[in-house]
């Protein structure tokens, strides 16, 4: 979608494009540890062009590191509800991004000043910091919905292929042209060779006036034996001047070399010494980590463990928890039953009390007034 000059995308688009090109930056990453062994990459970089690429490619191998953490620490600084501490990873990886990109120039700058290093392994290596580079930003920019520098590097890129295919037509008409000329030459050089045959035309028949000059020359021939003579004597001075310097510069050049093999030789005992420096400090790397490997299997081991025991402990308690359920729900079963009865027996005392309170004041009444009852069975048959 096409918005204020520039490519968008949708957020479900933009989360699927990022998702491919984190794959491919984790891929390019490995690739970048996995392309050379250490060992033999620092000892052919130290034979070949010395301390300062060697330094160069130390500093550009911590920056690769540095940037892989980065990468990986931003998946987990995203989904966090603070975003200051993602905003400060996204500016140090922008300022690590430039950093490496200076870095490769200045190793591309060396290594062309010292072109004993394959260039092949310059290219890749300068084409994937590049293409890891560009994935990083594109994937900041994916964060806007955007890639606009996606865009403008293919558009960089078509625009230099493009101005390679002009350069190739102008090399093929420069071909073309030297073919040209070539042709015009070999016609020259037919023309030169036609007017060399008539000037040696002319030179026979200047040799033949030359032997009628003979005596004049002759003459003239004594002149300049004395001048060539004399010139003989003064370059033969010059000479011996020349002869004295060229002695001079030897003995300078010769404390030069005395003075240049000396310090050569401190050099090659040093570039040594940090060879083997390097080495011991890559075998003690690889102690320490073959040591914090098995420290963090162990870990592993102990922690699966713990997961086993907290599980069985989980259960335990889930158990308990259930039983403990039952009890208290049998218990207030039980404590209702018991209330229930204490109520019945309740209502049947007091049910008990008041028919023995009245059956106690009907029997005092029946004593105390017998004939009432006779009596009025009589008037209640008259009426009848």
């Amino acid at each position: 979608m096409w918005e204020g000059g520039g490519y968008l995308l949708s957020p479900v688009e933009a989360a699927q494009v990022q998702s491919v090109l984190r794959g491919s930056l984790e891929k390019l990453a490995l690739a970048s540890i996995i392309t050379v062994d250490a060992a033999e990459q620092a000892a052919e970089l130290s034979r070949s062009v010395g301390d300062e690429i060697s330094r160069v490619i130390q500093d550009q191998r911590q920056l690769e590191q540095r940037f892989e953490v980065l990468i990986q620490a931003r998946g987990t600084l995203r989904q966090m509800p603070n975003k200051t501490k993602f905003k400060e990873n996204q500016a140090e990886l922008h300022e690590v991004a430039n950093q490496l990109r200076q870095s490769t120039k200045l190793l591309c700058r060396n290594l062309k000043e010292n072109p004993n290093v394959a260039g092949n392994m310059l290219k890749i290596q300068t084409e994937r910091l590049n293409l890891q580079t560009l994935v990083s930003t594109c994937l900041l920019e994916l964060d806007d919905c955007c890639y606009d520098t996606l865009t403008k590097t293919v558009d960089d890129e078509e625009a230099r292929e493009l101005l390679i295919a002009e350069t190739i037509e102008r090399e093929r008409a420069a071909t073309q042209a030297v073919k040209q000329l070539r042709v015009q030459l070999k016609e020259e050089k037919t023309a030169h060779d036609e007017e060399m045959a008539t000037k040696k035309k002319g030179l026979t028949v200047l040799k033949e006036e030359l032997k009628e000059t003979t005596t004049e020359t002759k003459y003239k021939e004594k002149e300049y034996n004395a001048d060539a003579q004399c010139n003989r004597r003064v370059q033969a001075s010059h000479l011996n001047e020349l002869e004295d310097e060229m002695e001079r510069l030897r003995n300078q050049i010769q404390i030069e070399n005395n003075v240049h093999q000396a310090s050569r030789e401190f050099l090659i005992k040093k570039q040594q010494q940090m060879q083997e420096e390097v080495l011991s400090w890559m075998a003690k790397h690889e102690a320490d980590t073959q040591a914090k490997d098995k420290e963090l299997e162990q870990l592993k081991l102990n922690h699966q463990r713990d997961l086993v025991k907290l599980k069985e402990l989980k259960e335990k308690y889930q158990q308990e928890l259930a039983d403990r359920e039952v009890r208290l729900a049998e218990e207030r079963r039980r404590q209702e039953q018991e209330n229930q009865q204490q109520i019945d027996k309740e209502k049947q005392t007091r049910a008990a009390t008041k028919i023995q309170a009245l059956y106690r004041g009907w029997k005092v009444r029946s004593t105390m007034n017998p004939k009432k009852g006779g009596k009025k069975g009589k008037k209640g048959k008259k009426k009848k």
